[in-house]
C-alpha cells in the first residue's frame, strides 16, 4: 500500500478529521488532503511526526510493500513524543553568532572611516587651494556613509550578543 493510503487509514482508524490531524501536525488541512490523495508527500520531519502521532514506524509508512493490516505499532498512538528525536536527517538549526558578525562589521566600518580620514587628510594637503577636487570628494563620501553605518551595526550586534550571554549566565 502507498503512504497516502496508510495516512488515510490511520487517520480513519483514530477517528480524526483532516483538520484535527492538520492541527496536531502543524500543517494546513489542504496539506493533509494532498498527502492522502497522493498529490504530494510530507517532508521527512513531518513523516516522523505522522508516525509518532499514529504510533507506527516511519519505515512502515514509507514502505509501499507492507500492507495496511500489519503496521508495526509503537508504545502508544496519539501520545506526544516525550523527547525530541535527535537522529533526524535534518540537522537542528544553528544559532548564528552575532558577536562574530558584529566584530566583523565594526572592523569593516572602522577601516572605511580610516580610509575616509586618509583621503580627506591627504586630499586637503595635495590640492593647492585646499579644496577637494572632483575625484576625491565622491570617494570620501563613499567611505564615510558605509563606515558610519557598519560601525553602528557592528556595535549593536556586539552589545546584543553580550547582553544575551549575560542573561544566560548571571
Amino acid at each position: 500500500m502507498k503512504m497516502s493510503e496508510k495516512i488515510f487509514h490511520c487517520r480513519q482508524r483514530e477517528g480524526l478529521s483532516q483538520e484535527a490531524l492538520a492541527e496536531r501536525l502543524g500543517v494546513s488541512r489542504q496539506a493533509v488532503s494532498r498527502w492522502e490523495c497522493g498529490e504530494t508527500t510530507p517532508e521527512p520531519a513531518k513523516i516522523l511526526l505522522i508516525a509518532r502521532t499514529f504510533g507506527v514506524t516511519a519505515d512502515w509508512l514509507l514502505d509501499d510493500e507492507q500492507a495496511i493490516t500489519e503496521p508495526q505499532t509503537l508504545e502508544s498512538p496519539l501520545s506526544p513524543p516525550t523527547e525530541p528525536n535527535h537522529t533526524l536527517l535534518i540537522p537542528p538549526p544553528r544559532r548564528r553568532n552575532e558577536l562574530v558578525g558584529g566584530i566583523i562589521l565594526l572592523c569593516v566600518g572602522l577601516v572605511c572611516l580610516a580610509f575616509f580620514g586618509v583621503v580627506m587628510l591627504f586630499g586637503m594637503r595635495l590640492t593647492a587651494a585646499r579644496t577637494l577636487n572632483v575625484f576625491l570628494f565622491p570617494l570620501a563620501l563613499i567611505c564615510l556613509v558605509p563606515g558610519i553605518v557598519l560601525s553602528i551595526l557592528g556595535l549593536v550586534y556586539i552589545l546584543r550578543e553580550l547582553r544575551r550571554k549575560n542573561e544566560k549566565n548571571p
